[in-house]
């Protein structure tokens, strides 16, 4: 046993002359106080608001007390009082329903003050004045109602050996018994105890609390048959409020936690891709899951952990492209150094024997097919060339509205062959802003040439100019048969197209001149409601 706290209850005990002594220094204190002698005090308990603020504040001590308090009571069958108090020496709790009055309202009415300053010399104020236990019988009482009493008291501390009540036991003088003293510190040494052992319970329930409710990663824990027990706050909030429903009300059966449950094994690093049951929201988890035994009260508990890697995710996916740009980076290079040239001097021959007359004829349309495709391939190998080396944008002011505006009328004449509504919606006052207006046409030509290609005669197109706050927004907007959310990623890939003769560039380079000016390039679409393009430029 620790030698310095708790002392065995033999060391905590006094000689008979340390406490007798100690029994005069409460005497001459009784008599500084004014304490009546010849008659009992009449005093009043606290206020039953206070009475239960300070139960509430005593809690954990009346909750490991009580139970012995009442124990000791049924033990003893003689008339006995067993009260207890807080540091203030206000009694909490008390059993004494076999004495009568007056002395009965005195030791066993809550919220009555037993300090010395109120008793006057008394077992248990004393105890709690000294620090020590203190027995009294009869005429070593101060006041002279107690004569007839014997009682004695011990003071209880928390493991810091801070005071935090007393606890007594009292009756008629006739009762008394040597061991009277050994009980009482053998009981207060058992609730102190016990007392100490929540405390630690408690202490670690909050760090428990603390660790699993502030952390952002969501954490679970779930009963052998599958039900949720406990969810955090992050848990909550990215899977919903599920605390008492079944696992399968949220996760599939592919889940970490409905694995773990089926076949009562742990988990590490487990990946899985969710949706959520009622936003649809699709978010990346790493799950580690484990298992806890109390053998206590013989049950087992799951404990499921999640890492959102969704932002990982995306930056792994950003890492691949920019692997896959650099490739192409490369290969544009050797590309354009191996064709370009060659190319330019077979369409300008082609061009010079066509001006000639060398194609007459039926091969006069071959050679405008031939020069045709020419051109395609030439384009190609630029838009290898602008992938290899983007261009740097050549800032300066200029006016979006009037930039976008421009382009429309470049491209109307197409949708009205098509059937095609323009609308077209700008808001005033859209200032000036710092950006390449070659670069941001190509980006517009780019939106509304894709937007055209995707709608059908008759559908409409809508192009925007709007001023937040911090941005000038242009929107392109189709009537087009739309586009999946799980392709939003993919169409701002490189040589990704659904259309049969596209080589799936425009996106890519748009996207990629658009985040040259500091600025956003975002979709918006549902099958068969359309799409939505949206340019975020900032303003400064």
């Amino acid at each position: 046993m620790d030698e310095t706290w708790p002392m065995p209850m033999a060391a905590l005990a006094l000689s008979e002359a340390e406490r007798q002594k100690k029994i005069r220094e409460a005497w001459e204190r009784s008599r500084r106080y004014g304490v009546p002698k010849g008659c009992l005090p009449t005093v009043a308990p606290v206020p039953p608001e206070e009475l239960a603020r300070r139960k509430a504040h005593n809690r954990i001590l009346l909750d490991v007390a009580q139970p012995f308090l009442d124990h000791l009571f049924e033990q003893i069958k003689s008339r006995f009082i067993v009260v207890i108090c807080d540091a203030d020496g206000i009694l909490l709790h008390c059993r004494g329903e076999r004495l009568p009055d007056p002395l009965l309202q005195h030791h066993t009415t809550e919220g009555l003050c037993w300090k010395e300053s109120v008793y006057g010399a008394n077992a248990l104020g004393t105890a709690l004045a000294t620090g020590e236990p203190m027995s009294m019988v009869g005429r070593e009482h101060y006041c002279e109602a107690f004569y007839n009493m014997t009682c004695a008291a011990t003071p209880l501390r928390d493991a810091e050996g801070r005071l935090i009540g007393g606890l007594a036991v009292a009756a008629y003088r006739e009762e008394h018994s040597p061991y009277l003293l050994g009980m009482v510190l053998s009981t207060g040494y058992a609730i102190e105890q016990a007392y100490l052992l929540k405390s630690q319970n408690l202490y670690v329930t909050h760090l428990f609390n603390q660790l699993i409710h502030t952390t952002d990663e969501p954490v679970l824990i779930c009963t052998e048959e599958g039900a949720i027990e406990l969810m955090n706050r992050a848990a909550r909030r990215k899977f919903g409020d599920y605390e008492g429903a079944p696992v399968d009300r949220i996760f599939s059966r592919h889940n970490a936690i409905s694995i773990s449950l089926r076949e009562r094994r742990s988990l590490r690093d487990f990946r899985e891709t969710f949706v959520h049951p009622v936003t649809g929201e699709t978010r990346e988890y790493l799950w580690e899951t484990f298992w806890l035994d109390d053998s206590a009260r013989g049950v087992r508990r799951l404990v499921a952990c999640a890492r959102d890697i969704t932002r990982v995710v995306e930056l792994e996916r950003a890492l691949k492209q920019m692997e896959r740009l650099g490739v192409m980076g490369r290969f544009s290079a050797q590309i354009a150094h191996e064709i370009r040239n060659p190319l330019a001097i077979i369409r300008l021959a082609m061009q010079l024997m066509k001006e000639k007359g060398v194609f007459s004829g039926p091969y006069e349309e071959k050679a405008n097919l031939i020069l045709n495709e020419l051109d395609r391939i030439t384009e190609l190998v630029q838009h290898f060339l602008r992938i290899s080396k983007p261009a740097v944008p050549k800032r300066r002011k200029s006016d979006v509205v009037r930039l976008v505006s421009e382009t429309c009328r470049l491209l109307e004449s197409e949708m009205v062959e098509k059937n095609i509504t323009l609308v077209e919606h700008y808001d005033e006052a859209v200032p000036l802003i710092d950006l390449d207006p070659d670069q941001i046409r190509q980006v517009l030509i780019n939106l509304i040439q894709n937007a055209i290609e995707a709608t059908a005669a008759g559908g409409q197109i809508t192009v925007a100019v709007n001023r937040l706050e911090a941005d000038v927004l242009i929107t392109v907007a189709d009537t087009g048969p739309g586009i999946s959310t799980e392709r939003w990623d993919e169409i701002f890939e490189p040589f990704y197209t659904t259309k049969p003769w596209g080589i799936g560039l425009g996106l890519a380079n748009s996207k990629a001149i658009v985040e040259a000016h500091d600025g956003t390039l975002d979709v918006s679409s549902e099958p068969g409601e359309g799409t939505k393009i949206f340019v975020y430029l900032p303003i400064h």
